[in-house]
């Protein structure tokens, strides 16, 4: 991935110097010329963000059924904007507080 600010630019990854080889060569002598290099190295072009390569699999064997609740809802609705407020009401817990975390009711 390639952070490109200007006159400052870092790169992470584990071929972090393809990345920023070929940025370096798309900023000076143009993106055909890139993607030609890319092709001729056998490498992807740069990315500007890592969502291309983002999956996440929560782990659901657990002995929290309040929490596999929420986690079921949160994998159904995705896309969707979710408030703390009303995830601690699914696994039927409250803020607390004094603090900024969420806490059981005491039965």
């Amino acid at each position: 991935m390639v952070i490109d600010d200007v006159d400052i630019m870092t790169v992470a990854g584990i071929l972090a110097w393809v990345d920023l080889g070929l940025t370096l060569v798309d900023r000076m002598l143009g993106p055909s010329v890139m993607l030609h290099t890319a092709r001729f190295v056998l490498a992807d072009p740069p990315r500007r963000r890592q969502s291309l390569y983002q999956e996440f699999t929560p782990r659901l064997q657990h002995g929290d059924s309040d929490v596999r609740e929420v986690q079921a809802q949160l994998h159904a609705r995705l896309h969707e904007p979710h408030s703390i407020e009303h995830l601690a009401q699914t696994a039927a817990m409250h803020r607390a507080p004094s603090s900024a975390g969420s806490r059981r009711p005491r039965a």
